[in-house]
């Protein structure tokens, strides 16, 4: 379903001299409407990772294979391999009390460099009323199992409690979601909470 509101999005360190304490003050995701912001965002500075590789090339390539009929999971994680699109997210979903607390804490580990490479929140839905916020915190590369790992431990470190999916970009770029034509996850890790 796509989200009426603004496509702005708000990421921190931006151009003015504000601190993250007072970023985080300003753009509560819990007080944000759709329509002030579409996401609310932190990078790592000492990282400087944006999504990176050939996007219209894994694309095209990706185009091809499905009207060849080789669409499928080892066929986009061999080009995206094959075009450098090797960035990925996780993804979860907060309730509208929690998201305040948990956000701050993903915000200041983005920050400080101990997370991933960006992280960004969705604020409320005027429309939706109160509800789940979605929140992503991106890595640099699919293929460094470590280091997607560490970044969702890290997570369960910040007290998310909640069920957390991984999802390679090259997926979003060449439009897996829920129910697409070739039947492929469009997640290739999650995990519940275990007690």
């Amino acid at each position: 379903m796509e989200r009426l509101g603004t496509s702005k999005s708000i990421t921190y360190p931006s151009k003015e001299n504000e601190s993250l304490d007072e970023y985080l003050d300003s753009y509560r995701p819990s007080t944000k409407g759709l329509f002030e912001c579409g996401w609310i965002g932190v990078t790592n500075p000492r990282d400087g990772f944006a999504a990176s590789g050939d996007i219209r090339g894994l694309q095209s390539a990706w185009k091809d294979s499905c009207a060849e009929g080789r669409a499928s999971s080892d066929e986009l994680r061999r080009l995206s391999v094959q075009f450098g699109v090797l960035g990925g997210k996780w993804s979860l979903y907060v309730s509208r009390e929690q998201v305040d607390d948990i956000w701050d804490g993903i915000a200041r580990a983005t920050h400080e460099g101990t997370l991933g490479t960006q992280a960004k929140v969705a604020p409320f839905d005027e429309f939706t009323g109160p509800g789940l916020h979605r929140l992503c915190v991106y890595t640099r590369d699919v293929t460094d199992f470590w280091d997607v790992q560490r970044v969702r431990d890290a997570l369960r470190a910040l007290g998310v409690q909640s069920r957390i999916a991984y999802k390679p970009l090259a997926y979003t770029y060449c439009g897996i979601y829920e129910n697409n034509p070739w039947c492929i996850s469009p997640t290739i890790l999650w995990q519940n909470l275990i007690s």
